[in-house]
């Protein structure tokens, strides 16, 4: 292993230590900004990498995770399609270009149209796109960090299912 591939997974373990914190903000806000520090953190790592579709997909999410802490941004969401496609088409290099155009899409879509168990399911595809990118690339930290993701927005959609059916008075566990 090179020097700058020691450095970009010692980053990417760095971007895993930020996702797994934002996880456990109490406060919306500091989970956004954790989680744009943690983009704009991928961002160097996929750079060192050479991996440049992957670094302007997450610097759009940075942008866009940075810009969602006010309310006027959901009217930005048709910029940050475009600016997803257009600059993944221009940094476009081989079909594993694909997982990061395609996360920040969907990204994009559970962010700003989406709340409850659709937003987390549709943030678990699109974490699934970000770990069959990384995985592909060797990006050790950042796969672990989407693996966790995964699994997370799983078990939360399935806690929110839970507390759903309580709240309209069907206790799974009530029931015989």
């Amino acid at each position: 292993m090179t020097t700058t591939e020691i450095i970009a997974q010692t980053i990417g373990f760095v971007a895993f230590a930020l996702g797994v914190a934002s996880f456990l903000q109490k406060k919306d806000i500091n989970l956004k900004i954790l989680l744009m520090i943690q983009a704009m953190t991928l961002c160097v790592h996929f750079i060192l990498l050479g991996r440049y579709t992957g670094a302007v997909a997450v610097f759009i999410t940075g942008v866009r995770n940075g810009l969602s802490l006010f309310g006027w941004a959901k009217k930005l969401a048709p910029l940050f399609y475009l600016s997803v496609l257009g600059f993944g088409w221009y940094t476009f290099d081989e079909w594993i270009d694909i997982f990061p155009i395609l996360a920040g899409l969907i990204g994009t879509t559970a962010f700003f149209f989406l709340s409850g168990i659709r937003m987390r399911l549709t943030l678990v595809i699109s974490s699934s796109m970000w770990l069959t990118h990384n995985i592909l690339v060797g990006s050790i930290g950042p796969s672990i960090m989407e693996g966790f993701m995964v699994c997370a927005g799983l078990y939360r959609a399935y806690r929110l299912n839970i507390e759903h059916k309580r709240a309209l008075g069907n206790d799974p566990a009530l029931t015989p």
